[in-house]
C-alpha cells in the first residue's frame, strides 16, 4: 500500500521452483545486506563493551552509568532484533552478534553488580 501511495509500482510472481544458481545468487545477495548491518551492529557492540572497560577503569561507578548504558544496551537490542527479522537465509554473522549482544549484557550486569557494591547496597559474594 505504502508503495503505491508513494509513486511505485509492485508485482507479484510466483515462483515454484528456483534454478540452483539463481537460489544461490539470491541468498548471496540477502546475506551480503545482512551481513554489513551486523558488521555495524557489532563495532557498536564493542564500542558498548569499551565504554564499560573505560568507566570501569576510571572506577566511575555511578548509577548514572548504568543508566546510560543501559539504555545503549537496549537501543542494540531493538537493533539486533530489526535485523534478525530480515535474516531469511541465517547469514553467518548472526550467531557472532547474538554471541557479542550476550557479552554486553553480562558485562553490564557485572558493571552494575560493581555499582551496588561501591554504594553500599550490595555485600561482596565470597568467592
Amino acid at each position: 500500500l505504502f508503495i503505491h501511495e508513494s509513486g511505485g509500482e509492485t508485482s507479484i510472481l510466483e515462483i515454484e521452483r528456483l534454478s540452483f544458481s539463481s537460489e544461490q545468487m539470491i541468498t548471496s545477495k540477502f546475506n551480503q545486506e545482512r551481513a554489513l548491518e551486523y558488521d555495524e551492529f557489532i563495532e557498536e557492540s564493542n564500542k558498548f563493551l569499551q565504554e564499560i572497560e573505560d568507566e570501569t577503569t576510571k572506577e566511575n561507578f555511578s548509577f548514572r552509568e548504568i543508566e546510560e548504558n543501559e539504555a545503549e544496551l537496549r537501543r542494540l537490542k531493538k537493533w539486533l532484533v530489526k535485523i534478525k527479522k530480515r535474516d531469511y537465509f541465517s547469514c553467518e554473522t548472526n550467531k557472532e552478534a547474538s554471541d557479542l549482544f550476550e557479552e554486553c549484557n553480562k558485562v553490564l550486569e557485572e558493571f552494575t553488580e560493581k555499582v551496588y557494591l561501591c554504594e553500599g547496597i550490595v555485600e561482596e559474594k565470597n568467592v
